[in-house]
């Protein structure tokens, strides 16, 4: 038995779910291939970000609860929200930020509300819904070279409904961003 993909389980559980991540037609996305060490495949990198926005939009568009935006800014931060918990990744030159050394807080902690939860509203606010978005509704043609890896970096926000039976009070939220 496969087992579902955990924003479905979120979604099935009544969870909001928000994904901002970046435009991978964005002049940022082409500098962050090469932060990544591959300035010979930005068509590459661009790909797997497309692939990534597609299959999110194709399995959970239908859903009222879930959010899939881009925005066109440098990611200053990757972040996940689970409940009270915010863990974040440093963006480093050469390797994705989740393969290196992430740090929690606690929402509460000081600064932790200015610093990532309103960071996420304020590039919320600002991103643009790809439900309007041509290439994701048609599909682009393949570019030539690079991996077939399909990835994607996206902040992501999970919310539970307060008062939902057999979930905690505190809100789920989980947000990265990339």
């Amino acid at each position: 038995m496969i087992e579902p993909h955990p924003i479905a389980r979120a979604l099935e559980n009544g969870a909001t779910v928000r994904i901002i991540t970046m435009d991978p037609e964005s002049v940022i996305a082409e500098y962050r291939a090469k932060q990544l060490m591959r300035s010979h495949d930005v068509p590459g990198y661009r790909r797997e970000l497309r692939e990534g926005i597609i299959w999110f939009f194709e399995n959970f568009s239908n859903i009222q609860q879930f959010h899939l935006h881009i925005y066109n800014d440098l990611p200053l931060q990757i972040t996940t929200r689970v409940d009270q918990t915010i863990i974040t990744s440093i963006v480093t030159r050469g390797e994705r930020a989740r393969k290196r050394i992430q740090i929690q807080f606690s929402v509460y902690d000081e600064g932790v509300t200015e610093s990532f939860i309103s960071h996420f509203q304020t590039m919320f606010d600002n991103s643009t819904d790809v439900a309007g978005v041509k290439w994701v509704l048609r599909h682009p043609p393949q570019e030539s070279g690079g991996s077939e890896e399909s990835v994607v970096t996206s902040n992501v926000r999970l919310q539970r409904k307060p008062g939902s039976p057999n979930r905690p009070e505190a809100p789920r939220q989980r947000e990265r961003e990339g």
